[in-house]
């Protein structure tokens, strides 16, 4: 039943960002093909791992972790939390947003909301959603999916982290300083405090 769940959360959520994406700026630049396809293919075949029925043939079945209600409670919790949290970012972009690494015309430094716990909550939010996923589904498979999709946010921040220091100077610096990349420092005071 977890596993139905999680599958319609992120159906609602990819439905969500496919229209979403529409209310983007025109691009001022972007990175070029071979970057685009270095993020877009693994990222898919992560997500097409972690997707896949586990009844698919030359896959081994055993499972990695003992079995529990509780733990597939924790694990749709973390999904529902984590894609949550990458809307909430997402609707604080608003025109900024981007699923590949691109300047937007008229782009602007986002630092509220969820841009005040973390610099890429959308990042945290997919990977949050990722391990409750892949911990539901149990198997080598799902784990090489979260692997590989772990890779490229990790590559794509840096891109992003490198394009935003470009454009936003000194601002982004003080950014950079003052708020962590991924795992947001709890503290409801940050959410009230102003971020240069």
């Amino acid at each position: 039943m977890d596993a139905w769940t999680i599958a319609v959360l992120w159906a609602a959520w990819t439905i969500y960002w496919l229209a979403a994406a529409r209310q983007a700026k025109p691009i001022s630049s972007q990175e070029g093909w071979f970057g685009r396809l270095v993020h877009t293919i693994p990222y898919l075949l992560g997500f097409m791992l972690l997707a896949l029925p586990r009844r698919t043939p030359y896959w081994p079945m055993h499972r990695l972790l003992p079995g529990s209600d509780e733990r597939d409670d924790w694990a749709l919790f973390a999904v529902a939390v984590g894609l949550g949290f990458t809307v909430w970012a997402r609707r604080h972009l608003a025109g900024n947003w981007s699923n590949l690494v691109v300047l937007r015309r008229g782009h602007e430094l986002i630092t509220s909301g969820p841009y005040r716990l973390a610099r890429h909550p959308i990042y945290s939010g997919i990977l949050l959603a990722v391990i409750g996923t892949m911990v539901v589904r149990d198997d080598v498979r799902g784990l090489l999916g979260a692997a590989l999709i772990a890779a490229v946010v990790v590559d794509q921040i840096a891109a992003e982290e490198r394009l935003m220091e470009a454009t936003f100077g000194e601002a982004y610096a003080a950014y950079r300083l003052a708020v962590p990349a991924l795992l947001p420092r709890w503290r409801p005071a940050a959410l009230m405090r102003r971020v240069p």
